[in-house]
């Protein structure tokens, strides 16, 4: 037992100093962390920990900045030194998502180190100096001054600079603890000039352990100590008779680490904890019983480790180059945040399985949850989530939208899942040897040619294993050797354009497969459309073998999204899957200079395969299987390609027939295990993963069901939910929060300090279940909002003439009144005629279109109801429409999702609507509207344009409707060209600066891309904000555009309710320049 036990057995309350750099307060109760990374100090929302949120980032301009907050009357404030620019700032960070500069004290000089003490009298900034202490008045934070330069006395010892200043209280008297290299002195803060003794390595019976690399106060009881870390040791100092200070115990550790130790002090309950970091393991010293120490391996790149209470929870903030936060409420279990999700499925992307120690497990990914989960299958009667790997905007190692998974069994008996980050422009490598505690372990974030990774493959050559990335915004795949899978080495980048690469621009899909002993990479270029087989027989100088393309030797390719390879006893052969073409290709690859097409099979070759997407093969008594999934056919299709020449579909298994449950099918994956085949199948758009039981491969049945419930989807029929409206020239953002039946308000007048302002939530006064639509207007000269929600089938009509207390002034439809029809509805505008105010809307679920008066937006009054197929109507699944003012009248323009139609309604008689015009897939120049999720209409000139999108073509097309009775092909944009990056458009918005007019769109599979259609026949990019451009912008669903002062600004709605971006736009592109604060839902 440690020598200062006995001392230390006399325990109160604990309590930590204050941090001198990284550090956590808590703001209206919830944990922020100000955090120095590199030019910044971040200021991180850590209220939810698992998915730490930035807040706010100011541009401090020094690695080393100081800092520390303090809590005034007037709110709480952050003073930082800037080493760069030699200056002091302080900051009110009251609102910590919009802190307000309150003064800058410049010239200050080199400082070392500060800390805030609050004396009777005043709040005072202590700043260190090598030998120098000065005290800095802030009680008035916008206007500090100096009042005592302090010379410490440091007896016969010759200081080596001041680096920690550490305050403390003995009784009624305030001293401070000033830190050297190698000493430290303490000072009577009453009597600046009147110094106590010193602390001295090696005299008066304290330990010799080195430089310091740390310091802490801990205070509990009656009694204050000093905590003062080595290299490997930490001093324990009892401070509490200044004029004795006596060392009562050292911790010693036997570490190898170069690594500086770090310290903190946290405390649960009656007993206060001593936090280590000593590099990559953090040590849980428990003072009351010193000898039982608790280690955690934390990993590499963590240079500061922060204790701190949330509710009932101790956690352990530890940072630097990543951000890792940990739960220690029991210090002997210490769990990492990101380890504690809800086991909700939200849009599950891919699937994954595997046998781990003979049990069999599904892992899956979400890019709109930014979650990895996992759950074991074994008894596919009895499914047991086992873990989930949350992230976020800070998600550990880079957990920030994952688009594929991939998995590696190597000879320790140890099993690793590899998963590329779009959104954080990274590679995660999770150890999931225990399922049930699976470990990050590393990320590959530092390669700047990573961008946009869309998917990752493994291969072995010789005795080294490789994973191929395909980096889709760098059109290449990049190679990272794995051999020492804890300390991965980047290998090369194989680039479209180069060394006789051709056929990889937009990489996506990739196959890794052995011909005669040689290693082959098989990838599909997206923008391309094509196939480039890679031989990798020297990784480090990998060479073109052959390239495939669309359109050339009989190949229908467009759109390839998928590739897999089978060896079978005539030779091996690629298949791929293109989501354009609607086909499947079967390629034999036995040359793979010289491959040749062996079949294909079309959407008109069976059924079922529309825009076929994932795929998986079985091999199994002699046969070989390829499974397809088809997103827009909620279908399965089990395909026997034995002669690869003659494919026969073998069975089908489809949504909502036979008792299967998959709407949105994407990822699929196959495993045979003791005797039973199954299949697992991510269904994206229900939120679940259905377990199909393939051991009879001609009836798959469905077996068993992972799933939260449709109503959950974050995707559901385009996720419309941005608006905005002016009230007394003050503009507001109106956001919807889909899954949590919530209506967010905020103050956006200042876009670079948006200020949150109320939520409206689905209660007994507001109908909002399922929010999903939001516009807004001025009706009888006041502002409205209409809130369209799926589930309530009804428009919550909303008087915003006081923001702060938004009033219910009516609702337009109900499944009360379903002779209306409103059910489904996902989206309304107002429509203004004849000095008369209507809304229209429609209904994805009845394919109708509903007309309102909502002139007297208390006592709304339903007028007509228009269905798909009468009267000359065609809008099926409609999703997307916006209202035209052209010379011939007011117009309303309805997208039909499925198979695609375009449909103008005259609505210049509201009472008597008739329809105008329609164009279907089946049009001639409108083939590629198919799909459409949003469409809009701008004023160019005298012209009036239509823009409408295409979620599976990835498209822009443009019409000329100023004549609605006519519409004119204009053009149409095509991810893949020149610097289009359209993936899976949501929501199109179109907006005029000046003479100039732009549509904006937003991306769920990419960002948001800015484009000039000023001339509507030669569009050309304006700018683009995504992870292709250092951005943390990804996973966009809808948008609005807003001019506040003399600059225009787009708000964008992403899957994370708790992320939403304000975009300004200027002349030289777009950029993000705030986050619309989450106010919390009840």
């Amino acid at each position: 037992m440690n020598p200062f036990l006995a001392v230390l057995l006399v325990i109160g309350a604990a309590y930590a100093g204050m941090a001198y750099a990284d550090d956590v307060v808590h703001i209206n109760g919830d944990p922020y962390a100000f955090i120095a990374y590199k030019d910044t100090i971040r200021i991180v929302d850590l209220s939810v920990p698992h998915a730490p949120l930035m807040a706010y980032s100011i541009p401090i301009q020094s690695e080393d900045s100081h800092m520390v907050t303090f809590h005034m009357d007037k709110g709480l404030y952050l003073v930082a030194y800037d080493a760069v620019d030699d200056s002091l700032h302080i900051f009110d960070v009251t609102s910590p998502y919009s802190p307000v500069s309150t003064h800058t004290v410049q010239h200050v000089g080199a400082v070392t180190g500060l800390d805030i003490v609050d004396t009777p009298q005043e709040t005072l900034v202590m700043l260190a100096y090598d030998d120098t202490i000065r005290m800095l008045s802030v009680s008035v934070p916008d206007n500090p001054s100096i009042v005592h330069t302090i010379h410490p006395v440091w007896g016969s010892h010759i200081p080596d600079g001041i680096s920690h200043m550490l305050p403390f209280g003995i009784h009624d008297d305030s001293y401070a603890l000033a830190v050297g290299k190698t000493s430290a002195q303490i000072i009577d803060l009453d009597e600046p000039n009147s110094f106590k003794v010193s602390i001295q390595q090696n005299v008066h019976g304290f330990d010799h352990i080195g430089e310091f690399t740390d310091a802490q106060i801990l205070e509990y009881d009656s009694r204050v100590y000093g905590l003062l870390a080595g290299h490997d040791s930490v001093i324990i100092t009892d401070l509490s008779s200044p004029d004795n200070p006596h060392q009562v115990g050292v911790i010693s550790l036997e570490s190898e680490d170069t690594h500086p130790l770090r310290i903190d002090v946290i405390h649960g309950g009656d007993t206060p904890y001593i936090l280590i970091l000593d590099g990559e393991i953090l040590h849980i010293a428990d003072v009351t019983q010193p000898d039982m120490m608790f280690s955690v391996q934390v990993g590499p790149d963590l240079h500061n480790v922060i204790g701190y209470a949330d509710g009932v929870h101790l956690e352990v903030l530890l940072t630097g180059d990543d951000l890792l936060i940990l739960d220690v409420t029991d210090p002997a279990q210490a769990t990492p945040a990101y380890l504690r999700g809800d086991q909700k499925l939200l849009a599950p992307l891919t699937v994954e399985t595997v046998v781990i120690q003979d049990s069999l497990y599904v892992v899956t990914i979400s890019s709109a949850g930014d979650t990895i989960q996992i759950f074991e299958i074994t008894n596919s009667d009895d499914i047991i989530p086992v873990s989930e790997v949350a992230g976020g905007q800070f998600g550990y190692k880079g957990i920030h939208g994952p688009q594929d998974i991939t998995i590696v069994q190597q000879h320790n008996n140890k099993t690793y899942a590899i998963i590329p980050n779009v959104n954080s422009n990274s590679v995660a490598i999770l150890d999931i040897s225990d399922p049930h505690v699976p470990v990050l372990i590393h990320s590959i974030n530092d390669i700047p040619e990573i961008k946009s990774p869309v998917g990752v493959e493994t291969f072995d050559v010789g005795s080294s294993s490789y994973i191929a990335i395909a980096v889709n915004f760098i059109n290449g795949v990049f190679l990272v050797d794995i051999t020492d899978i804890h300390a991965p080495r980047p290998a090369l980048l194989i680039r479209d354009g180069q060394y006789g690469f051709e056929a990889l621009s937009g990489a996506t899909g990739l196959e890794s497969v052995t011909i005669d002993d040689t290693v082959y990479l098989l990838v599909t270029g997206y923008y391309d459309n094509a196939v480039q087989i890679i031989d990798l027989t020297d990784p480090l100088s990998p060479a073109p073998a052959a390239a495939i393309f669309d359109d050339v030797g009989g190949y229908s390719i467009g759109g390839p999204h998928q590739i897999k390879a089978a060896t079978m006893e005539s030779g091996t052969y690629a298949v791929v899957t293109s989501i354009y073409d609607d086909t499947i290709t079967i390629i034999d690859i036995t040359d793979p200079v010289s491959p040749s097409m062996t079949s294909q099979i079309t959407g008109s070759d069976f059924q079922g395969i529309t825009s076929p997407d994932y795929m998986d093969i079985l091999q199994t008594d002699g046969h070989t299987y390829v499974m397809v999934t088809s997103y827009y056919d909620a279908s399965v299709s089990v395909i026997d390609m034995t002669d690869p020449a003659s494919p026969i579909l073998v069975s089908s298994a489809i949504h909502n027939v036979d008792g299967f449950d998959m709407e949105g099918p994407l990822g699929i994956s196959v495993k045979s295990h003791d005797g039973s085949t199954y299949a697992a199948v991510a269904a994206y758009f229900g939120n679940g993963i259905q377990i199909i039981d393939m051991t009879d491969l001609s009836a798959p049945r469905p077996h068993s069901l992972i799933s939260s419930g449709i109503e959950n989807s974050v995707a559901l029929f385009g996720s419309h939910g941005m608006g905005h409206i002016i009230v007394d020239d003050t503009p507001y953002a109106i956001s919807s929060v889909f899954s949590q039946d919530a209506v967010r308000i905020t103050d956006i007048s200042d876009p670079l300090k948006p200020i949150p302002i109320t939520v409206l939530e689905n209660d007994e006064s507001f109908a909002l279940d399922g929010p999903i639509g939001v516009t807004s207007g001025a009706i009888a000269g006041k502002p409205y909002a209409l809130i369209s929600s799926v589930w309530s089938g009804a428009i919550q009509v909303v008087d915003m003439s006081n923001p702060s207390l938004p009033v219910p002034a009516s609702v337009i439809g109900s499944h009360a009144d379903s002779s209306e029809g409103y059910r489904g509805v996902v989206e309304a505008n107002l429509a203004y005629v004849n000095g008369h105010v209507y809304v229209v809307a429609i209904s994805g679920f009845e394919d109708v279109v509903h007309i309102a008066d909502v002139n007297d937006p208390y006592n709304p009054t339903h007028i007509a109801t228009i269905k798909d197929g009468t009267g000359g109507f065609t809008f099926s699944a409609s999703q997307g429409l916006d209202i035209a003012y052209t010379p011939n009248g007011v117009f309303a323009i309805v997208a039909g999702f499925i198979p695609g139609t375009i449909q103008i309604i005259d609505i210049s008689d509201p009472h008597t609507p008739a329809p105008a015009s329609f164009v279907t897939t089946e049009t001639e120049n409108f083939e590629l509207i198919g799909y459409m999720p949003d469409i809009t209409a701008a004023q160019i000139g005298n012209k009036t344009i239509m823009a409408a999108i295409s979620y599976r073509t990835n498209t822009i097309t443009l019409a000329d409707i100023t004549d609605p009775f006519n519409i004119q092909y204009i053009n149409t944009i095509q991810s893949g060209q020149p610097d289009i990056f359209i993936h899976n458009p949501e929501s199109i918005e179109a907006l005029t600066i000046g003479d100039q007019v732009y549509v904006a769109v937003a991306s769920i599979n990419d960002s948001i891309e800015l484009l000039n259609i000023t001339d509507p026949h030669n569009p050309t990019l304006a700018g683009l904000a995504g992870s292709g451009i250092e951005s943390t912008i990804y996973g966009v669903t809808d948008l609005d555009s807003i001019r506040v002062g003399s600059s225009h600004y787009i708000l964008a709605l992403t899957p994370n309710s708790d992320i939403s971006y304000i975009i300004e736009i200027t002349d030289s592109g777009i950029s993000q320049v705030s986050n619309i604060p989450p106010v919390p839902v009840r």
